[in-house]
Parts: C-alpha cells; sequence; structure tokens
C-alpha cells in the first residue's frame, strides 16, 4: 500500500522476522490509526528497501498490529520517488521514477 498520509514506511512484524530481524530489539515506539485497535507498539530498524533498480536505506517501522502487510510513507518512500497515478490506463497503473536529491 502506497500512503502519501503516512509519515513513515511501516512493515508487519513477520515481514521483519523474514528479513532476519529481532523486531522487539528496535527502537520503540506506540502506533496508531493504521493498526487493528486505538493504538499498538513499533519497532523501528534501518532496513534496506528495493524499488524497481533502486535500494535505498530508509528506517522503516515493523508492528504485529498493522492492519496491512507493508505501507510506504513520506520519509523513506515519496522523498526518494515521484509517483504518478494513472487510473486511465488498463488496468490502472502508476509510474514510479526515482528522485536523487543533493
Amino acid at each position: 500500500m502506497v500512503d502519501s498520509g503516512s509519515p513513515v514506511c511501516l512493515f508487519h512484524a513477520h515481514i521483519g522476522r523474514q528479513l532476519g530481524l529481532k523486531v522487539e530489539n528496535g527502537q520503540h515506539d506506540i502506533l496508531g490509526g493504521v493498526i487493528g485497535g486505538s493504538r499498538g507498539d513499533v519497532y523501528y530498524h534501518k532496513i534496506k528497501l528495493k524499488v524497481m533498480a533502486d535500494v535505498i536505506t530508509i528506517t522503516g517501522g515493523f508492528s504485529e498490529q498493522l492492519s496491512t502487510a507493508a505501507i510506504l510513507g513520506r520519509h523513506g518512500f515519496f522523498e526518494n520517488f515521484i509517483v504518478t497515478f494513472d487510473p486511465c490506463a488498463q488496468p490502472p497503473g502508476l509510474i514510479v521514477q526515482r528522485v536523487h536529491r543533493a
């Protein structure tokens, strides 16, 4: 899921474990809004995110309570990529272009 309203990139905890992370050893915070329930635990880790041919290092949050597998947010994703939605294409899609900032 791409969520331009989310400030950070978030992933379900099972993805972090599949990457070999000890999820609960990350920097702890409280998460609200995109989880099952009003508030839940999130643990942040530095990870590498591969988008097409690009690999970038981001800080991603991992939570057991996340209501979807992943959310690509402003910090980490939208600050590095321009996303253009094309609802007229069949099937509808999007174009992702890497931005290199100084």
